[in-house]
């Protein structure tokens, strides 16, 4: 993508620079609350989110009584849509086997997770998933990259250090011809265009889960506070 001569290819048409402080701007931003799948409370106050220094840091907890608690993901819902382009975010993402991050787009039926940590420290994921009518024989479930290609041409694997210990730009380059998802510049997985794509306008959602029911909970020698 940085080889693309922006003036012909490509301009910026939404950005979110977090160049204030205090609490997170939601003229730009709602919160998606209760995810079936974690084993935390999420908290929406200043506790557990806050913008600073140019930076949305989103926080996560364990309580005296070992249950956790963290600020629920954000997404832009109807402030922002897209279809077709190139989108990436620059974060350092919390540290601890457990703590689920991620960085993805969902609507209409569509979903492309640019980016999911499963707590492991050398190595990430994206995928692809269809939902309802968009699966498979319209059954009422989701389809993945998981039934398409092995796990391991999904996955990023980081050969030097940690993808907790720096902060990384992850991407997604998207058009009717293809999709691309990208890690610190270098384009890792590449899946062909399909024609359930079309007319699909997504909406941008970044957030952490700290454990997932019936997946890693979350490791005894984690942190905390953990920040996204």
């Amino acid at each position: 993508i940085a080889n693309y001569d922006s003036e012909t290819y490509y301009r910026v048409t939404w950005a979110e620079e977090f160049n204030y402080d205090g609490e997170l701007d939601m003229t730009k931003w709602t919160v998606m609350m209760a995810n079936k799948h974690e084993l935390a409370t999420q908290v929406l106050d200043e506790t557990t989110s806050s913008v600073e220094n140019g930076l949305l840091i989103m926080r996560g907890f364990k309580n005296d009584d070992g249950t956790y608690f963290h600020h629920p993901s954000v997404q832009t819902g109807n402030n922002m849509r897209y279809n077709f382009g190139y989108l990436e975010l620059r974060a350092r993402i919390p540290d601890g086997k457990g703590i689920y991050s991620s960085f993805w787009t969902t609507g209409d039926g569509l979903e492309f997770d640019i980016f999911e940590s499963l707590g492991v420290a050398h190595n990430q994921q994206c995928n692809i998933h269809y939902w309802g009518s968009l699966a498979p024989d319209d059954e009422d479930h989701h389809t993945s990259l998981d039934g398409i290609v092995s796990n391991t041409e999904r996955r990023y694997y980081h050969e030097n250090g940690s993808l907790f210990d720096d902060f990384r730009t992850v991407g997604m380059y998207w058009t009717a011809e293809e999709i691309k998802f990208i890690y610190d510049g270098q384009a890792y997985y590449y899946e062909p265009g399909d024609d359930r794509w079309i007319d699909k306008y997504l909406a941008l959602s970044i957030g952490f889960n700290i454990g997932w029911d019936g997946r890693t909970p979350p490791s005894d020698d984690t942190v905390y506070p953990v920040e996204y």
